[in-house]
């Protein structure tokens, strides 16, 4: 009997026992690196006193929750900055049940173009934002206010896992794409590591009415008049 016991523990337990202690490990060393990236990161400076905005450069644009919302510049092209909030603003699901992955009919869609937009921006904060066409099924497009990353821009426009570390209450978070993932009710993500794998394709992904990802708007900031204008 005991000799039994004593092979189930080794066998079953002490694998799954350190399995967890492993994936615990891991997320503690993933949050480590992001308090300590995010340590480094340059003061967000607000939008409008920027003279100059370059890619990486950390901004402060509209307000939620009674917070400051910092962006990080991803891009600038002319007379625009591509914006990606520097923390998920809040974890939701991509559709409120189980129903195809589908940008454009999305729940979350809905919520980052109303909610969130019409709670985190004044009028004048509005103007300075353009639409902006996103091409998440093959040749179908949207008119975004606000949208989502799909996985190649996941990759292209962060130098490494590191940089996709982000913090949901102070605790890393993995974050929705917007692109449809592995059969119909899933969507890629960035994982909680900030791994997206470009190379072969093998993005993680969540179902889509998974309510433990958090999001990450995006929107494209156009100047007033020109950069620092």
């Amino acid at each position: 009997m005991v000799k039994r016991i004593l092979i189930f523990f080794l066998s079953c337990i002490l694998p799954l026992a350190l399995g967890l202690l492993i994936a615990r490990c891991e997320i503690i060393a993933n949050e480590n690196n992001a308090a300590r990236y995010f340590q480094d990161r340059p003061e967000p400076v607000d939008i409008e006193a920027a003279e100059s905005l370059k890619p990486g450069d950390s901004v402060y644009f509209g307000e939620y929750s009674g917070n400051p919302l910092a962006w990080r510049v991803l891009e600038q092209d002319g007379g625009t900055a591509l914006l990606i909030t520097e923390l998920c603003v809040a974890k939701r699901p991509f559709n409120d049940r189980r129903a195809p992955a589908v940008w454009e009919t999305s729940d979350l869609r809905e919520w980052l173009n109303n909610d969130f937009y019409n709670s985190a921006f004044t009028e004048a904060q509005k103007s300075c934002i353009t639409v902006t066409d996103t091409a998440a099924e093959g040749p179908v497009t949207s008119g975004d206010k606000i949208f989502l990353l799909d996985p190649r821009e996941a990759g292209f426009y962060f130098a490494d896992n590191t940089e996709r570390l982000t913090l949901f209450e102070g605790k890393t978070a993995s974050w929705w794409l917007r692109t449809a993932g592995i059969g119909k009710y899933t969507v890629y993500t960035v994982s909680y590591n900030g791994r997206v794998d470009r190379a072969t394709d093998e993005y993680p992904f969540a179902y889509v009415e998974s309510k433990g990802v958090g999001v990450r708007p995006v929107l494209r900031y156009r100047y007033p008049a020109g950069p620092g204008g």
